[in-house]
């Protein structure tokens, strides 16, 4: 299934970090990739998700300009408990509301949705390690997600981020880019991953 709460149609969406969180979550793993490794030799590969099985909803909140507003999203969390009863709703945006409070619209439909039985799994936010985490990661009810670092990755494929200069690497730290600062109450990150 999928709906589209922008009005620009769902024909338009990028696809870019909605497309790696569902491919990461329910790969099928039914297509085969010849690869060449270093010493010439060739082997075939298949991508699987961590949960192949699943069934996913595309909600679409955010327009192309990456912009979203308050009601695309709640009418997208609605729509994603009431009307096709998900089981996990993955909310990888940063909303950040200031003041964070108990008040803040989207963490209250979080809430919401967690007390009719779906997890509710959100981002930490993109706002650096010593930035705050705010609103709806920081709702006790709620599973708040943090990044970790993959440098073997980019010394493995002979890349590098823009300003990194590396010669070798430490998996498994938080990520710059991650939230992980303080928060309004005592929660900090459930999951770094």
């Amino acid at each position: 299934d999928e709906k589209d709460f922008t009005g620009e149609g769902i024909g338009d969406a990028s696809g870019g970090e909605g497309s790696l969180d569902a491919s990461s979550i329910a790969a099928q793993g039914n297509v085969d990739y010849p690869v060449t490794l270093s010493d010439g030799s060739t082997c075939t590969i298949r991508i699987l998700g961590a949960a192949p099985g699943a069934s996913l909803v595309g909600l679409k909140g955010f327009a192309n300009n990456y912009l979203a507003t308050t009601t695309s999203l709640l009418e997208a969390i609605d729509y994603a408990v009431v009307t096709d009863h998900v089981n996990v709703l993955n909310e990888s945006f940063g909303y950040n509301p200031l003041p964070d409070t108990m008040s803040d619209v989207i963490r209250m439909a979080d809430t919401a949705a967690v007390r009719a039985g779906v997890v509710v799994d959100v981002s930490e936010g993109d706002a650096g390690a010593t930035s705050t985490i705010g609103s709806p990661s920081s709702a006790p009810a709620v599973i708040s997600a943090g990044a970790s670092t993959t440098y073997r990755t980019y010394a493995q494929e002979q890349i590098a981020p823009t300003g990194f200069s590396f010669r070798g690497w430490e998996d498994d730290n938080l990520s710059s880019l991650s939230s992980a600062g303080f928060t309004e109450g005592l929660k900090g990150p459930n999951l770094i991953a």
